[in-house]
């Protein structure tokens, strides 16, 4: 399942149209983040043992919050926005992304395995693919379409109850 998902994933990376200088660079830091997701499910995963999934996800707001904070002290960059109106999209961010998104993904890691979740999580860059091209009318190639596909074979795949080998009476 993990080998088709991530041929999907593969695919729909590569399906856009070739890129030009910032190509590399651009999955680079994509595949420095895949790293830091996947530590992140594991992290995710040990947390979950010892409180709930709302209180880890708000525990995690407060630090990436208080980290955030130090990151502009040092860099000098502004921690409030100037304007009211410069708040909604963070604000937005905060709500749809920390709050439900990590939410929801800290309940889901602690009802399945790390392996499974980080198959199941594959479903984003579809999404957002889907997304891109239903309200940016971004092209998706053909390449692409099939990569997407490929994921959810995979996460379907994953999903699937595993059979157990028939065990043979002893003689």
């Amino acid at each position: 399942a993990a080998l088709i998902a991530l041929a999907g994933a593969w695919a729909l990376s590569r399906g856009a149209a070739a890129g030009g200088s910032g190509a590399l660079a651009g999955d680079l830091l994509a595949l420095g983040a895949a790293g830091f997701v996947g530590l992140y499910l594991v992290l995710a995963r040990k947390a979950r043992r010892e409180t709930t999934g709302l209180d880890t996800a708000f525990q995690a707001t407060c630090a990436a919050c208080l980290t955030a904070a130090l990151v502009c002290g040092v860099s000098g960059d502004a921690i409030v926005p100037p304007t009211l109106s410069a708040l909604f999209w963070p604000a937005m961010l905060a709500i749809v992304a920390s709050v439900i998104g990590q939410g929801m993904i800290m309940a889901g890691v602690g009802r399945t395995p790390a392996a499974v979740s980080g198959i199941l999580m594959l479903i984003q860059p579809v999404v957002a693919a889907a997304v891109a091209w239903g309200m940016f009318t971004e092209p998706l190639s053909v390449i692409q379409l099939i990569g997407g596909g490929l994921i959810l074979v995979g996460v379907f795949v994953a999903q699937m109850p595993r059979r157990n080998p028939r065990r043979t009476p002893p003689v």
